[in-house]
């Protein structure tokens, strides 16, 4: 806030970081929202367990962006209780695929809608 009081106005005295407002909340709340999926689902998943054999770090993509998952490795369990709770598939949540379902028609195109979840608009 106080940047935005600091910054230079315009002719009828808005300061022109307003421009960047929302564009900056919502990155700072994109930031805040994949640091605390990261800590939920890597507390859920880093549990201990009698067969555990160890622990992994999976990056997932969320509908927030990437996020790395600590959890519980079992051996030959062929893949992990957690991200089928979470409902990942090829490395990312069905909110993340829903993301680019609705970018690809946006953009209408598959690879474009793809590339710009990538960066971030969704």
């Amino acid at each position: 806030m106080r940047a935005i009081e600091a910054s230079a106005v315009d002719k009828e005295g808005f300061p022109l970081a307003l421009k960047d407002l929302d564009r900056n909340l919502a990155d700072a709340a994109g930031r805040d929202m994949r640091t605390l999926i990261s800590a939920v689902l890597s507390h859920l998943g880093g549990r201990k367990t009698a067969t555990a054999h160890g622990y992994r770090t999976r990056q997932i993509l969320t509908c927030f962006g990437w996020i790395p998952v600590h959890y519980a490795y079992i051996r030959r369990a062929g893949t992990s209780a957690l991200l089928s709770a979470v409902g990942v598939v090829s490395g990312s949540t069905m909110a993340a695929r829903d993301w680019v379902v609705h970018c690809a028609v946006l953009c209408g195109s598959f690879a474009k809608g793809r590339a710009l979840h990538k960066k971030g608009y969704g």
